[in-house]
């Protein structure tokens, strides 16, 4: 599974109180500026992981990685593909 930049915009788009439907999220716009309050994050960590199919550990459950769309995007990358290389692993 890849982490691309359409289904990351795709999971984080509902919850930018503040992006109109026509305007493009900027990835290195603060969430805050984009209206992702406390109470957004939780809903958005719960969308990540049902969509990406990973857990997010408390490590990465900081400001930081909620920073901005790419230090998501990155963080989510990380996890996928460590998921990916464990399953594989599974199966040798």
């Amino acid at each position: 599974m890849q982490v691309s930049l359409e289904r990351m915009e795709n999971v984080l788009r509902p919850h930018c109180r503040l992006l109109n439907a026509s305007e493009v999220l900027d990835f290195d716009a603060s969430l805050v500026s984009l209206g992702v309050d406390s109470i957004e994050v939780v809903q958005l960590i719960i969308a990540i992981e049902d969509e990406f199919a990973v857990q997010i550990p408390p490590r990465l459950l900081t400001a930081e990685t909620f920073a901005t769309a790419n230090t998501v995007l990155a963080a989510v990358g990380s996890l996928v593909s460590v998921s990916e290389d464990s399953a594989q692993e599974a199966r040798s």
